[in-house]
């Protein structure tokens, strides 16, 4: 992370780094604003640079982010995002795996078995 401040009391940032399968590079800057009261910061700009991924709906969501000067939504977000790609490959994984092992030769006709017997209040499993 490299910072920068100017004479008008704007702070540049510049940070660079991966999530999971997911490399980005963010620039923002934060501007100081005094009031009587307190001391208060403002972000004025956000650019986010994201390396090109399978996943195409991110690039929607980081123009989103940079709109809206988001930068806590941006990481709040992309977090979730890696983290709901990682339960969707596990998933995948686990129904492999029972399509492999499962009694009748593949998954569907076992959730349709599973399916008929918890319509049947009174069958065994």
């Amino acid at each position: 992370m490299s910072t920068e401040m100017t004479e008008k009391g704007i702070q540049r940032h510049k940070l660079s780094g991966n999530c999971q399968m997911i490399t980005f590079q963010v620039e923002f800057q934060i501007l100081e604003v005094q009031t009587k009261e307190n001391l208060s910061t403002v972000i004025t700009d956000l650019n986010i640079i994201m390396e090109s991924t399978t996943y195409p709906e991110l690039s929607e969501f980081v123009s989103r982010a940079e709109e809206r000067r988001a930068l806590f939504m941006f990481f709040r977000s992309l977090h979730c995002f890696v983290e709901w790609c990682e339960y969707q490959k596990r998933t995948f994984k686990h129904f492999k795996l029972c399509e492999k092992h499962l009694p009748y030769g593949n998954a569907e006709k076992e959730a349709s078995r599973i399916s008929n017997l918890l319509k049947s209040p009174n069958s065994e499993v």
